[in-house]
């Protein structure tokens, strides 16, 4: 015999049979995305922090370029392309002799110059008009005549911007 349905039986999905359905997709939904997220967020944090290190190392090369180029023209460079004039060998003192020398040229963290010189602008802002003076006389941490363009960190506190106001101040006695 056939079974039949009775009319006057309501269908058991009510209100709140669609609202924990509502409530079980929004939790599966959650449990899936929150991972992707954190994930998400870690290798962000990881590529800003490795432009971070990449601006930071492009700094203190061309801080140490501009203080190799004031060495050898008695001057603040004019232009990028006044830069790229001048020879940096890999090898290259440190104007003053002192331990700053250690910049690496080639290799993970260091530049080809002047070949790279497109990266290194692309990563470091100089400010051209700067007046020696006014360099010599500012206080390393708030320096700003070079600076990394984009997500950095510190890089004032390695003696290399001491070390080139000196090279400024040397330069300016002659």
């Amino acid at each position: 015999m056939a079974e039949t349905k009775d009319v006057a039986t309501p269908d058991r999905r009510t209100w709140v049979w669609y609202i924990e359905r509502i409530v079980v997709w929004f939790v599966v939904c959650l449990v899936v995305a929150a991972p992707i997220a954190g994930v998400w967020k870690f290798y962000e944090a990881v590529a800003v922090s490795l432009q971070a290190e990449e601006n930071l190392h492009a700094t203190l090369f061309t801080i140490r370029l501009v203080e190799q180029f004031v060495h050898e023209n008695g001057r603040w460079p004019k232009s990028w392309a006044e830069l790229e004039q001048m020879r940096f060998p890999s090898d290259a003192p440190s104007p003053l002799g002192g331990e700053l020398s250690a910049i690496r040229i080639g290799g993970a963290h260091g530049y080809d110059w002047p070949s790279q010189s497109t990266h290194l602008r692309e990563c470091v802002a100089i400010d051209f008009g700067a007046a020696p003076e006014t360099v010599i006389t500012k206080d390393p941490l708030e320096f700003d005549a070079i600076k990394p363009i984009g997500p950095h960190y510190e890089y004032r506190d390695y003696g290399f911007v001491e070390s080139l106001q000196e090279t400024l101040k040397r330069t300016a006695e002659k």
